[in-house]
């Protein structure tokens, strides 16, 4: 997911797919509620990093994601 996707996707609390493991033909897909929150945090080089908060569909914890290009839409390229 690119930024502005995932600023897409806490406008509109759509449900999203983390998938922290790519190994070969195997993925872990784990299914969260929503994006809720995008965090910016500047390193010592004053580079801008992005991060995600998803919420989990229990509604009851969240999770931080540093790697957004591991987070999708639900039902975009989910096999």
């Amino acid at each position: 997911m690119t930024a502005q996707e995932l600023k897409e996707a806490l406008l509109n609390q759509s449900p999203v797919v983390f998938n922290p493991l790519s190994h070969g033909n195997y993925e872990t897909k784990l299914h969260y509620a929503c994006v809720s929150a995008i965090i910016y945090r500047a390193d010592k080089n004053k580079r801008v990093h992005i991060s995600a908060e998803l919420l989990d569909k229990n509604l009851n914890s969240v999770i931080i994601v540093g790697d957004i290009k591991q987070i999708q839409h639900e039902g975009v390229g989910i096999k």
